[in-house]
């Protein structure tokens, strides 16, 4: 497994997330096991940031699969407080004052509504269970939040890529799939306005299409911004994800230029 490039990791904290390492979480009961990193972030913030932001943490994501059954694969990401910027040095009794033992990831708050939601659950990842421990005293802050989630990898094609462009969709040869596309997306967009949270700098690269089960789902809730409940969804949007298109250079809904034409719009 490839390792995280954060210096929190090192020490005992590498325990925490070293390959085959099995998680046992508790809402609900399972185990997973640790299979290989992805991605990390690191957050590290002044003590006095911290009373109106969220505390320094260091966070990654990895593939997990549920153990004994190697086959179900799924995402896992662990939350680990660390010292603030100017507290890393300081001793275990002064490190510990600034312990929070209870921290909710906005990426977990996100998927513990959408379980609540029948409609939104059904176009999200299903949020497969959670643990949230507090720190030994050998870890970065004593008594401070050690947070492991695990959520559902959806299958299908996604159709963004990283520049938010569709490409996946507009290889798709059907132009009844794709209509079929657009009808799923209303639906699921309107789910997700009700709750009130779209993925931040949402694009087709949140989108993932599975035919079989006609189903498109919204993923990459990591980071996301509260939407207006009553924001209609409008023609707009499927430009803005890439899912409409009109001929090279011409104005499309989201340009002042443009004169409300849509015989041209591509398909």
């Amino acid at each position: 497994m490839e390792y995280p490039t954060s210096r929190f990791w090192l020490g005992p904290a590498s325990e925490l997330i070293k390959a085959g390492k099995v998680i046992q979480l508790k809402d609900p009961m399972s185990r997973w096991k640790i299979e290989r990193l992805l991605c990390e972030r690191e957050h590290q913030i002044f003590a006095l940031e911290a009373r109106n932001d969220c505390p320094s943490y260091v966070s990654v994501k990895m593939q997990c699969s549920k153990d004994k059954e190697p086959t179900t694969k799924a995402f896992m990401r662990v939350f680990l407080q660390i010292p603030h910027k100017d507290t890393a040095f300081a001793p275990i009794k002064e490190l510990a004052k600034h312990a929070r033992q209870s921290y909710l990831p906005r990426e977990l708050e996100a998927f513990q509504l959408f379980s609540k939601d029948d409609s939104a659950s059904k176009c999200t990842p299903r949020l497969i269970g959670s643990l949230q421990v507090e720190q030994e005293r050998d870890l970065l802050v004593p008594g401070g939040f050690l947070i492991y989630y695990v959520w559902e990898k959806v299958s299908g094609i996604r159709l963004g890529d990283y520049t938010g462009k569709a490409r996946s969709f507009w290889d798709i040869q059907s132009k009844k799939e794709r209509e079929l596309i657009r009808e799923k997306f209303e639906e699921s967009f309107n789910a997700l306005r009700d709750i009130g949270i779209l993925p931040e700098f949402a694009s087709a690269n949140n989108l993932v299409w599975n035919l079989q089960t006609r189903t498109l789902y919204w993923i990459g809730f990591r980071d996301w911004s509260e939407t207006g409940r009553e924001q209609p969804m409008t023609e707009e949007w499927y430009f803005v994800f890439d899912l409409m298109r009109v001929p090279s250079g011409g104005p499309t809904p989201l340009d002042r230029k443009y004169n409300g034409n849509k015989k041209e719009w591509i398909r």
